[in-house]
């Protein structure tokens, strides 16, 4: 936590403004308030701190294909020994993460487009009908995307239909108990519908409907 508040003290109020970047102080803000950070206060010895993430004397910046924070690392970081290494394992071989890997598409997601960066927070919600509206919503900044579904030629009106299906408009309709996208898809090991591996794929329907 000593080496952690001492990054904190150089980035937190501006002390380098020269070095500050429009945005910094909330990223900060969300660090100080993240599961993260808060576990370290407590003892924590595995919770990570600021150069577990960013690396201490090898720190790059975000675009450098060797930081620990580009693109094509970050679940390599987050899954590193002592932290989310089973998530890391689901992860891998996933559609979003043979997409990263592979250099096929900057669209992608990965571990921080769905979990955000410092802001981090492990609280689960209760409400299991705002928990699934949330993850309808995350699935779909992407999937209903104009954009990004024609620079990847992906399946069209995805979000679209989904809304309309009966699971659709009863978790519209307030169901806690109808699909969403990852009762169907999986979240970290989300696969190709020809991938024998995917919970879409035609022999596992009848498993992942029932």
């Amino acid at each position: 936590i000593s080496l952690t508040d001492k990054c904190l003290s150089c980035h937190k109020d501006s002390k380098i403004p020269h070095k500050n970047y429009k945005g910094e102080e909330e990223l900060i803000q969300d660090y100080q308030n993240s599961d993260h950070y808060i576990a370290l206060k407590d003892g924590n010895l595995n919770a990570p701190t600021c150069y577990d993430c960013h690396g201490a004397h090898e720190m790059e910046k975000t675009d450098n294909p060797n930081s620990k924070i580009h693109r094509k690392n970050i679940a390599q970081t987050c899954g590193q020994t002592n932290c989310h290494t089973n998530q890391l394992n689901e992860f891998t071989g996933s559609i979003h993460e043979t997409s990263i890997r592979e250099g096929r598409t900057e669209d992608s997601p990965t571990c921080n487009n769905c979990h955000g960066n410092h802001v981090i927070s492990t609280k689960r919600i209760d409400d299991k009908k705002k928990k699934s509206q949330e993850v309808i919503q995350l699935c779909s900044n992407c999937h209903s995307s104009v954009e990004i579904v024609e620079r990847n030629d992906l399946p069209t009106k995805v979000s679209e239909t989904y809304m309309e299906s009966f699971h659709g408009l009863a978790t519209r309709g307030g169901s806690k108990e109808a699909a969403n996208c990852e009762s169907c898809h999986g979240y970290h090991n989300v696969r190709s519908p020809e991938d024998s591996l995917s919970m879409t794929f035609k022999a596992n329907l009848t498993k992942t409907c029932g």
